[in-house]
């Protein structure tokens, strides 16, 4: 894409001396976030990659980085939940349970690694049972 070809050949200052658009930002930042992460060698590792990373730069990755992009089409074509936002259960349900503040993102975020393991179990009730 247009964009790694950029992002291979200025680094992220670089990019701030040129005035960059917001996309172009947001793309090197999650980029350089990408490459801080281990390879993905399952379908579990690139659906946590996906929770932080676009899908068009982690595809970017995966060509920057020469890797087989069997697994990355496997999980996109599946297309199971991974965002806090696809969860069964959102903040307001824990709210009305009595959780408060940072506790109800805490809850949140244990259920996301929960669900990207168990795709199956986004329900609420199998949620429920989840929460510490």
């Amino acid at each position: 894409s247009p964009m790694l070809r950029l992002y291979m050949f200025l680094n992220y200052e670089s990019l701030e001396k040129l005035n960059p658009s917001n996309k172009e930002k947001v793309y090197f930042e999650q980029m350089d976030c990408a490459l801080k992460m281990p390879i993905p060698k399952a379908e579990e590792d690139i659906k946590n990659m996906r929770a932080v990373i676009s899908d068009n730069v982690l595809a970017d990755y995966f060509v920057l980085k020469n890797l087989d992009d069997h697994l990355l089409k496997n999980v996109l074509e599946k297309n199971e939940p991974y965002l806090i936002s696809d969860l069964a259960l959102n903040g307001q349900d824990l709210l009305m349970l009595g959780y408060k503040g940072e506790k109800i993102g805490e809850i949140l975020k244990i259920l996301q690694k929960f669900v990207i393991k168990n795709p199956e179990s986004n329900n609420k009730q199998d949620l429920l049972n989840q929460i510490p």
